[in-house]
């Protein structure tokens, strides 16, 4: 199976796809051959260091896309594009 490497790792990061503010929830290029599972967070984070970070609860997975919804923060502050990631203070300690 050529995808098995890929399906034993979970994906650290990801950019959004799409964000539907009616749905509050984002579209995510990743999915279940990536390593993607209901229940993984991502964060988002703010656009300074005033701005807190945005949590991502991933509640529908595909092979290759997920679905998320926002459980902290403000989702208009989300836009297609922005870096999510699953550890967030490894994506400050690498920007400092």
């Amino acid at each position: 199976m050529a995808g098995w490497e890929l399906a034993r790792k979970t994906v650290d990061r990801c950019r959004i796809l799409a964000v539907n503010h009616d749905l509050g929830a984002v579209v995510l290029p990743v999915g279940a051959a990536q390593g993607v599972f209901n229940g993984l967070i991502f964060h988002v984070p703010g656009k300074s260091p005033a701005e807190p970070a945005v949590s991502l609860r991933v509640v529908s997975t595909r092979a290759l896309t997920a679905a998320a919804v926002v459980t902290d923060g403000d989702i208009r502050a989300l836009s297609p594009g922005a870096e999510a990631v699953t550890d967030l203070q490894t994506l400050i300690n690498r920007e400092q």
